[in-house]
């Protein structure tokens, strides 16, 4: 886990920079990224889902799932950015 807990946290920081980029910056609410965020953060919590809980122990319950949640919502938005590419649109 040595290796990728840096990488777990670096895709956790990538998310919530690219979440704050687009919603508090740029204002832009796209209805898909909303969604993808609401629905990662929900399953994550709802399935007590929690990438963090092997090396840490969160002091507020729930942050580790939510935290996953956020890094699951981002790596869907990917998966759907290589899929559209993959079929040329």
């Amino acid at each position: 886990m040595e290796i990728a807990l840096p990488v777990l946290f670096g895709v956790l920081i990538e998310a919530v920079v690219f979440y704050v980029d687009t919603f508090a910056v740029k204002k832009q609410l796209d209805w898909r990224l909303v969604a993808s965020l609401v629905v990662g953060v929900g399953a994550a919590v709802v399935f007590q889902q929690d990438l963090f809980s092997a090396e840490f122990t969160a002091v507020v319950p729930y942050v580790g799932s939510v935290f996953t949640g956020v890094i699951f919502s981002r790596l869907a938005n990917v998966a759907n950015d290589v899929i559209g590419r993959v079929r040329g649109q």
